[in-house]
């Protein structure tokens, strides 16, 4: 039995809720006055480093990719909530 490092290409990935606007840029609402909201998915992209910022982004183009799950789940640990980001393995598609 061998023991491998898994590879490939990982992103790390997360939702967040953003508001809704308009064609001319205002909030919409829901009938009880409350912003309307949807779901959107985000990427890790950048980490300035201990104690410092760390940049996401909705690009999947400028997402950091890491070529290991080693890497990924390093990078993971170093996250605030970790158990709310997911590792997702970047694929080709047809």
């Amino acid at each position: 039995m061998n023991i491998e490092t898994i590879t490939g290409t990982f992103v790390l990935t997360t939702e967040i809720e953003q508001n809704v606007y308009d064609d001319e840029n205002r909030l919409c609402t829901n009938a009880d006055g409350t912003a309307q909201t949807k779901h959107v998915e985000i990427y890790f992209c950048e980490d300035l480093g201990e104690g410092k910022a760390q940049y996401w982004t909705t690009s999947i183009e400028e997402a950091q990719s890491f070529n290991s799950i080693d890497q990924t789940l390093k990078t993971l640990l170093k996250q605030h909530r970790p158990e709310e980001i997911a590792i997702r393995a970047m694929t080709t598609g047809s």
